[in-house]
């Protein structure tokens, strides 16, 4: 399997709040597009951030992005960086209020994309 996929996988088994959009996404497509489902995590995150809903659930991803980053696999840093991270590029707002509660590799990617 993918390691990119695999990541999505465990991301939606520890936050099962991210079934319905992977159960909608797998609909719609047929199968699991790494990159356009980050995109769509990323804008649950958007949305949470917004009405400060769903803390717990954004912690827990951002936590497992963090892990994610670390764990050295390309793909999975690339899933992250390109479709998580750059989906941020028109929520400037809400990539604010998230800094706080990035890790290092995670807040690293930020900077590197934003310079923030």
């Amino acid at each position: 399997m993918d390691h990119a996929v695999a990541f999505i996988n465990q991301l939606i088994e520890e936050v099962p709040e991210l079934a319905e959009a992977h159960r909608r996404h797998i609909a719609d497509f047929d199968l699991l597009l790494p990159h356009v489902f980050m995109a769509e995590i990323a804008r649950f995150v958007v949305t949470s951030t917004t009405n400060f809903a769903n803390s717990a659930s954004v912690t827990k991803i951002l936590t497992r992005l963090e892990q994610g980053l670390q764990s050295g696999d390309a793909s999975v840093a690339e899933l992250i960086g390109v479709s998580f991270v750059e989906s941020f590029s028109n929520e400037r707002t809400a990539l604010e209020r998230l800094l706080p509660q990035l890790g290092d590799a995670l807040r690293r990617e930020v900077k590197s994309i934003f310079g923030v």
